[in-house]
């Protein structure tokens, strides 16, 4: 996770209880820029959490399609060998 997040989640928690009688003469303004920073950054996170789990879906499908593959060639086998075995009895 960026470290920015947690820097910026660590400042607010910090400022919080003297929110009230901070000397800033608008201490919710403050707070307002760091939480919007704070959804800013954790979007961008969320954006390349979610491009990974798109590259995992997409390897799990092309798995998927392999194992089908392979499941089709080997009952094709089977079916051979079942046929041969016949033939030769």
């Amino acid at each position: 996770m960026n470290p920015e997040i947690h820097s910026i989640v660590e400042d607010m928690m910090k400022q919080a209880p003297t929110s009230f009688i901070h000397t800033d003469p608008d201490p919710q303004s403050y707070h307002l820029a760091r939480l919007a920073k704070l959804l800013s950054l954790l979007a961008e996170e969320a954006e390349t959490q979610n491009k990974e789990v798109s590259k995992q879906t997409e390897k799990i499908i092309k798995l998927t399609k392999a194992i089908y593959i392979l499941t089709f060639t080997l009952l094709g086998i089977g079916i051979i060998q079942i046929i041969l075995t016949l033939k030769c009895s």
